[in-house]
């Protein structure tokens, strides 16, 4: 059985240093002028950066990383501009680790789901599980 719990969205995310006390036109110089974070296919910042207006934006500068969590620590640590999955920085955007520059997420094709066995359809608990999990992915979206 399987459950489409949520789709996957990537936001521009950065530490609040390298925005610090600066509106929405800093937060657009940044996306111009600081290193931007890739993973290691380097093939969705063209993509976000063309779709919100910033296509001369030179999309392949910085410096690529061949897991997300080494990319992601760059970004808390002031070092660039990461694109991530919304959900995997939701909790440091809520802590003020992490800062968004566009509310405007970018939908991949990619999204969660929750996969149980067609065998375990009667076990309590992982209906319990289940319920809980589809009820978390309801408050994210």
């Amino acid at each position: 059985r399987s459950d489409r719990l949520f789709a996957v969205r990537l936001v521009p995310v950065c530490s609040p240093r390298l925005v610090r006390g600066r509106g929405a036109a800093a937060k657009r110089a940044a996306l111009r002028e600081a290193p931007l974070l890739h993973d290691k296919a380097r093939r969705n910042w063209r993509l976000w950066l063309t779709a919100h207006g910033l296509g001369d934006v030179d999309a392949q500068r910085g410096p690529s990383f061949s897991d997300q969590t080494f990319m992601l620590q760059a970004a808390t640590l002031g070092q660039g501009i990461a694109l991530a999955p919304d959900a995997l920085v939701a909790d440091d955007l809520a802590h003020g680790r992490l800062v968004t520059l566009s509310e405007a997420g970018w939908p991949t094709q990619s999204a969660y789901y929750c996969v149980t066995p067609e065998g375990s359809r009667d076990d309590r608990r992982v209906g319990l599980f289940r319920t809980w999990l589809l009820a978390e992915a309801g408050r994210m979206a």
